[in-house]
């Protein structure tokens, strides 16, 4: 049974290998097809990433003299980041500004008198509100944690509360709005207020303020009133008494007040009318009149006196505090303003002060109360954490007030953010963010120096370009190796870093002249001796860009504007960037990396040299598996007709036995 063989799957001969081998030796040209594909995929390859690189250098040169250019930007830089912070945009001018942060805004926070652990709130409907938002709340019943949880549920980005357990056998409710500002006050009505109450978190107000009557001030000369409005003329006191013992440290003067200027000829003074002469008279005789002459006493010529000295001052309000006169904040010319002044900071004053010495501005004051900030309606806090207040900034001088922390709408283009009270004054810079195009800078000199070595990769055969090349991990560093040389002798690469290299060592006009004209000249340029001076370093030689960050730093410091035209500006005139170190990277790179560019071009013919050998590949494998099909036919016949001659001399032996004897 063993020699028993069937032709095409088993044989004797081993014919299925002598088939393999025989395919095997005409796939040879296959092979080198399917070599030459992969050769020409990683041409590709390597094309696109070249092509993304080159793009990336594109923008990076672009971002330093396009619109958006760094040399633009502007950093806001506070003396004291713990009373202020400020950010600014691109369009803020350079400046410097000092702020006095009086008041942070603050919300309403409440904290109620202790209840016993077994308090329930009743069920009910109660209604808060925080500012003009009303928020109410439908509670069934339960004890006090579980009515802070419901509470907390219902409108979490306006209002908050906790209950904390301030001894073992009782608890206490805080609630606060959650947005700053006196426009963002807790307010409870219905079911609400009677809880407020119960808990004592709020109890009827005892202090109604005081509200002056500015009218009867008038005396109709040097003061004035119309309109709801206090006139001070030029030079003109008065004294406002306030009823110091119905205040408390909780108070607030608040009140409106301007200068006005006056014109120059409001203020000079007419000539007097001098001397009055009597009639001389006249004699009467016999009908006939004979009017006597005039008196001819010469008088003296008159001489307009000296006007008084001019005074301009806007510290024109005081208050008496025990004896001493505290100067209130100054006051604004043209534009009137809204003054608040906590009795917490000031004193409890006894009387209102106003000194106009100014000899050309009149004074006028208005709206003017003494309040309690924490009185809500008919109803004040009994525990205050804090009081809606507003943020308060002095800045030059001039008292602003806000209901946030945040203010962006005070300086063009920059955003205050408050972060504590000082009397010390915040000196506030706007100058150009040198960090960011320091940063910028040296982005654009890492993607130049990828540049420049990709380039060296690709067209030098000569491992120590990879091996010197500290940053490379293992991974990184075997890829490189693979690449070595894979275009070597490309002319394209070739131009490309002679004139990467040209540009970056020409030199270009700019406004401080010869002292900054080249990259050189702020710190960036090739550097081929090592350190120290021992010799030539030769991985200094292969055309990458070095920094000095100290240079740069001077440079960015001293002559910024010149900086900037090194890298683009606009040599003729017609607001165009056309020149500069940063312009001439991005003009050469344009025809490589564009659209239907060199690069793209390039690449377009590798596809498709790749699209013919995949047709190329795709017929010979056609022709591989014909010719593999009837070689096993033809091996097949071959040991079919063995196999018959075997069959047929066993036969004719099998005819003739006496051979077998």
């Amino acid at each position: 049974m063993s020699d028993i063989s069937i032709p095409g799957v088993s044989s004797r001969f081993n014919t299925g290998q002598m088939v393999e081998e025989l395919v095997k030796a005409e796939r040879v040209p296959l092979d080198r097809l399917e070599t030459r594909k992969t050769d020409l995929e990683t041409q590709r390859s390597t094309w696109q990433s070249f092509n993304r690189q080159l793009t990336v250098l594109r923008d990076a040169a672009r971002s330093l003299f396009s619109f958006e250019n760094p040399f633009n930007d502007r950093s806001a830089v506070s003396s004291n980041e713990s009373v202020l912070t400020a950010s600014s945009d691109r369009n803020t001018p350079e400046g410097i500004s000092s702020i006095v942060v009086n008041k942070v805004a603050k919300p309403d926070k409440f904290i109620s008198e202790p209840v016993p652990n077994d308090f329930e709130v009743p069920q009910g409907i109660y209604e808060f509100s925080v500012g003009s938002t009303p928020i109410t709340l439908r509670f069934r019943g339960g004890n006090l944690e579980e009515f802070s949880a419901a509470l907390n549920q219902r409108n979490p980005e306006l209002l908050g509360s906790a209950v904390i357990r301030n001894r073992r056998d009782s608890y206490v409710l805080t609630l606060e709005s959650k947005l700053p500002g006196t426009e963002n006050a807790l307010g409870f009505s219905g079911d609400a207020q009677e809880l407020a109450l119960d808990l004592g978190l709020i109890a009827p107000a005892e202090e109604p303020g005081f509200s002056p009557d500015l009218a009867s001030l008038a005396n109709n000369e040097s003061v004035s009133f119309q309109d709801g409005v206090l006139s001070l003329k030029p030079g003109s006191n008065l004294r406002i008494p306030l009823p110091k013992d119905g205040f408390n440290p909780n108070m607030m003067l608040s009140y409106q007040a301007v200068l006005h200027p006056l014109d120059e000829s409001t203020s000079v003074i007419p000539p007097p009318e001098g001397p009055q002469i009597t009639s001389p008279g006249a004699a009467e005789f016999q009908g006939i009149r004979l009017p006597d002459l005039p008196s001819t006493a010469p008088l003296p010529e008159y001489q307009a006196p000296a006007p008084p000295p001019r005074q301009d001052t806007q510290r024109v309000l005081q208050v008496n505090v025990d004896g001493q006169v505290v100067d209130l904040p100054q006051v604004p010319l043209r534009t009137p303003q809204n003054f608040t002044l906590a009795f917490s900071e000031l004193g409890i004053p006894s009387e209102l002060v106003i000194t106009n010495s100014n000899t050309h501005r009149n004074l006028e004051l208005s709206a003017l109360e003494i309040s309690d900030p924490t009185v809500r309606g008919d109803y004040q806090p009994l525990n205050p954490v804090s009081v809606a207040s507003d943020a308060e900034i002095e800045l030059e001088g001039v008292r602003i007030e806000r209901p946030t922390n945040t203010m962006d709408d005070v300086i063009p283009g920059v955003t205050l953010t408050i972060k504590r009270e000082s009397p010390e004054p915040v000196t506030l810079s706007i100058e150009p963010d040198r960090e960011r195009i320091k940063d910028v800078l040296i982005e654009f000199v890492a993607t130049y120096n990828q540049v420049i070595r990709d380039i060296n990769i690709l067209t030098r055969n000569q491992p120590e370009i990879v091996e010197e090349i500290s940053y490379f991990t293992p991974e990184e560093k075997e890829e490189a190796m693979e690449r070595l040389g894979s275009l070597q002798g490309n002319s394209t690469l070739n131009t490309i870093k002679n004139r990467l290299q040209t540009i970056t060592m020409s030199p270009y006009d700019t406004r401080a002249g010869n002292d900054m004209r080249l990259l050189a000249q702020v710190g960036i340029a090739t550097n081929a001796s090592s350190q120290g001076g021992a010799g030539i370093n030769a991985s200094r030689l292969r055309g990458y860009l070095e920094i000095n960050e100290s240079a740069l730093d001077q440079a960015l410091l001293q002559n910024l504007p010149a900086v900037k035209e090194l890298f683009g500006t606009d040599s003729d005139g017609d607001l165009l960037v056309d020149s500069g170190v940063a312009f001439k990277i991005d003009e050469l790179m344009r025809p490589f990396v564009q659209t239907g560019g060199i690069i793209t071009t390039n690449t377009q013919s590798i596809d498709r040299q790749i699209d013919r050998t995949d047709e190329e590949i795709s017929s010979y494998e056609d022709y591989l598996a014909g010719y593999e099909q009837r070689m096993k036919e033809q091996f097949g016949r071959m040991e079919s007709a063995i196999n018959s001659l075997e069959t047929q001399s066993r036969d004719i032996q099998g005819l003739n036995p006496q051979n077998q004897n």
